[in-house]
């Protein structure tokens, strides 16, 4: 059979395929594709003409060579660098039971594209022709983990480590304001003073720091009388230890005298324990105490104190729970025979305080000496001037837990005041001006200790002279 062959131009013009070629009574081809080892492992195509007499087309025969049926093998790799596809991978991964694979191959679906005058240059290509463009499939990967025969298992995987997610870019292209609401705070640090007492008012207590002599820049000159008499009698010697060295108010001016004490004390100065030692007044005066944070532009506390003669005490009855920088005394005491008001020592604070677990041992000590200038005479008989009349105190503490409170207050009394600080001992403040003493103590204690593995107790006696 004669080939013929026809090409551009060769037919009439504008006619059949015109502008195209064409190939006329084309002989098949014959092809050929052998398995060239012994043993088959997978499927043997031959594809070639049975005879040079009839060439009718392509023929072609597939047959397994070997008895011995392992199934076919395909591995399908998408090569791409990002893949972004799936890719998938058919193989049978054991060979010791027959698995058996049926695969239908099918044919690639085409499409035509227009590419005359379309695509190309002039008389280059497909020029004046359509071209056919077929359509790849989709790489699958199938393949049967375990031995037995379960069917066809398929792994879809992306075979890359390729970050193929989605990117999103979020941009606020207008801003517009939104109100808020704050709340602002301001800290700071702010003093604060605290004071902790088991307090009662039938122990024994010691007051040896004194807010009414007022603070160190005062220098001892805070207070003022509405009455003073002239010459040595400033309100002032109400701060020194000598009782002797008063303040005394104008002669005949006993209806109302005031005295004012300026402690210094912005925070204020705590008043339990007050003292008025060696004063003139009668039973009859009335004498009124107050606090006052501004100078008694307001009267923030008030009370009536009880008058006793010669020393008067005040104990009060609950702690207090507010302190006041400026204190007054308003006295009258129109009956008074003198005609005049004086006050030896007056001192007032907050004082240190035993616990009610113990006390001081009974009998106490106590009593009075009698100074004098004596002259003694020819008839054997002296002639003497009264000076004073002082007083002493003796008390006596046994099994004092060395550990405990009323232990450490009496050494801290013994190291602030020594021998040579003159103190407010009031032993029974129920009736004060009973063993009341304003005095230094006559010398430290020798301490008697009792100490074990379980108890350390201390046995000691403190003695008071007020002629020191």
């Amino acid at each position: 059979m004669t080939e013929t062959q026809k090409g551009y131009l060769d037919n009439d013009y504008l006619t059949e395929n015109y502008g195209a070629g064409q190939v006329f009574n084309g002989g098949g081809f014959q092809v050929s594709m052998l398995v060239n080892k012994d043993k088959s492992l997978g499927a043997q195509i031959s594809q070639r003409f049975e005879g040079n007499e009839k060439v009718t087309g392509l023929q072609t025969e597939l047959k397994i060579e070997d008895s011995k049926t392992l199934g076919m093998q395909t591995e399908a790799i998408s090569l791409g660098i990002n893949g972004t596809g799936i890719q998938t991978k058919l193989f049978v991964e054991k060979f010791l039971n027959d698995l058996g694979m049926s695969v239908r191959l099918g044919h690639l679906a085409h499409y035509i594209r227009e590419v005359y005058l379309n695509e190309g240059g002039y008389l280059e290509d497909s020029y004046l022709s359509y071209a056919i463009n077929a359509t790849q499939g989709m790489q699958v990967l199938l393949f049967n983990k375990k031995q037995s025969p379960y069917g066809m298992q398929v792994n879809q995987a992306i075979g890359k480590l390729v970050d193929i997610g989605m990117q999103t870019l979020l941009i606020i292209n207008k801003e517009e304001a939104f109100g808020i609401q704050v709340n602002k705070l301001r800290a700071q640090t702010t003093g604060m003073q605290a004071t902790l007492v088991l307090y009662n008012t039938t122990q024994l207590r010691l007051m040896y720091a004194f807010p009414s002599r007022g603070t160190p820049a005062l220098a001892g000159v805070n207070w003022t009388a509405s009455s003073t008499r002239a010459g040595d009698f400033s309100a002032n010697n109400l701060n020194t230890d000598i009782i002797e060295q008063r303040w005394q108010s104008e002669d005949g001016n006993c209806s109302y005298v005031t005295l004012t004490c300026n402690t210094g004390l912005s925070q204020g100065a705590y008043l339990d324990t007050l003292a008025i030692l060696d004063h003139n007044f009668t039973k009859s005066a009335g004498i009124t105490l107050q606090g006052s944070n501004d100078n008694f532009a307001t009267v923030s506390f008030s009370t009536v104190l009880t008058v006793e003669l010669e020393n008067m005490f005040y104990i009060a009855p609950a702690l207090p729970t507010a302190g006041y920088q400026y204190w007054r005394f308003i006295i009258q005491d129109t009956t008074n025979p003198d005609t005049y008001l004086r006050i030896g020592t007056l001192v007032f604070g907050s004082s240190k305080m035993f616990t009610m677990s113990e006390t001081f041992q009974n009998p106490v000590s106590y009593g009075s000496k009698h100074f004098k200038d004596s002259l003694e005479t020819e008839g054997f008989t002296a002639v003497s001037n009264d000076r004073a009349t002082r007083k002493n105190l003796g008390l006596s503490f046994s099994q004092l837990q060395h550990g405990g409170a009323n232990y450490r207050m009496l050494t801290t009394y013994f190291k602030t005041a020594k021998t040579d600080l003159k103190c407010l001992i009031i032993p029974l403040p129920e009736s004060a001006s009973a063993f009341a003493i304003f005095s230094k103590l006559y010398e430290l204690p020798n301490e008697q200790h009792t100490a074990d593995t379980e108890v350390h107790v201390v046995d000691l006696e403190l003695a008071w002279d007020e002629s020191l």
